[in-house]
């Protein structure tokens, strides 16, 4: 059986600002269901700035998926992807864990390397090489 799932934007669209843009997603996911079962969301801490303001809002993908996987429960969440860097995988582990017991394993979670250096720098994080954050990687997973 073919399943498709639909990208959760991780920053307001078309101007959209706070609860207007919570709406938006909300409203978005409301249409969907019954025609998606999954539900993702990338991990990133600023907006590309290619696409939007540096200033824009970028929602958090764990509390993001949390609250909705809360409000939709015909959905599969997932992370595309989260970036091993930002969080302990001690930490990684217990969120993942606890969100898949609340959910009633609902949760798919993606890993990854990390690769936006603009983030890392945004929160203070070291951004080594990539050949080392994708070693960072093995020892996480």
């Amino acid at each position: 059986m073919i399943q498709f799932g639909v990208r959760i934007p991780d920053f307001p669209v078309e101007g959209s600002r706070g609860e207007v843009s919570v709406n938006q997603i909300v409203t978005m996911l409301d249409a969907l269901r019954g025609q998606f079962t999954s539900a993702w969301m990338a991990d990133h801490f600023v907006p590309w700035a290619d696409f939007q303001d540096p200033a824009t809002e970028t929602y958090e993908c764990w509390t993001t998926l949390s609250f909705l996987a809360g409000m939709f429960p015909e959905f599969t969440f997932g992370s595309i992807v989260l970036s091993q860097s930002y969080r302990s995988p001690a930490l990684v582990a217990k969120m993942a864990a606890t969100l898949q017991g609340l959910s009633a394993g609902r949760f798919v979670l993606g890993l990854g390397a990390g690769w936006k250096e603009d983030e890392y720098v945004a929160y203070g994080y070291d951004f080594p090489k990539p050949s080392v954050r994708i070693e960072q990687l093995g020892e996480a997973v």
